[in-house]
Parts: C-alpha cells; sequence; structure tokens
C-alpha cells in the first residue's frame, strides 16, 4: 500500500448554521479530499458527518480489497468488479478507507 495521505480541503468562511460548511466539504469528498479546514468551531463536529466512510463506503472498500487480494494471488494486477475497474490506486483507496474506518472505530 503506498502510505501517503490524502490532501485537506481548504476552508469554508461560513461562521453560522454549516449548511455551506457541509455543501463544500460533500465537494471536497468527492474531488479526493480527507478532511477540511476548519474556519469556526462549530464547523469542527461537521466534518466528521462528511469525511467518516459511511457502512456502505466500508463494505465496498472490504470488497474491493479482497478481490483484488485474490486476483492479485492469481497473478492480475488490475481487475473488474461490479462493472468497474480495479487497479491499484482504487485498492490502496479501498485501504485507506479501511484503515481509517478502523481508527475510528478504535476511538
Amino acid at each position: 500500500m503506498v502510505d501517503t495521505e490524502p490532501p485537506i480541503d481548504t476552508s469554508a468562511e461560513e461562521m453560522r448554521g454549516g449548511a455551506r460548511f457541509l455543501q463544500s466539504a460533500g465537494h471536497g469528498k468527492q474531488f479526493g479530499f480527507g478532511g477540511k479546514w476548519s474556519f469556526h468551531p462549530s464547523q469542527v463536529p461537521l466534518t466528521p458527518q462528511v469525511f467518516s466512510p459511511s457502512e456502505a463506503e466500508i463494505a465496498h472498500a472490504a470488497a474491493v480489497a479482497a478481490a483484488f487480494e485474490a486476483a492479485e494471488a492469481a497473478g492480475s494486477a488490475s481487475i473488474q468488479l461490479d462493472g468497474y475497474f480495479i487497479d491499484y490506486p482504487i485498492v490502496y483507496k479501498s485501504q485507506r478507507i479501511l484503515a481509517l474506518a478502523d481508527r475510528l472505530l478504535q476511538d
């Protein structure tokens, strides 16, 4: 596994409400950011709502990791899973999701 963390997204300068922050964080997650800088203390508890992996994301990551491990043992470095191409960058992302889920469960 490549031992790199995804980048952190810039802050959203909304101090009350949180809707703009959540929207901006959601866009950041879609573009591969792993977190978001907080401009105001009220934003801190909002960040895990967006960047913590959901049960569906964890299940998908586990399926990708297991399928790729089996394929790699058979000599393949790229596979198809549920109609999607899976290679090392996708596997690394899945491994990061699983590692994050494990860390969150330990807290």
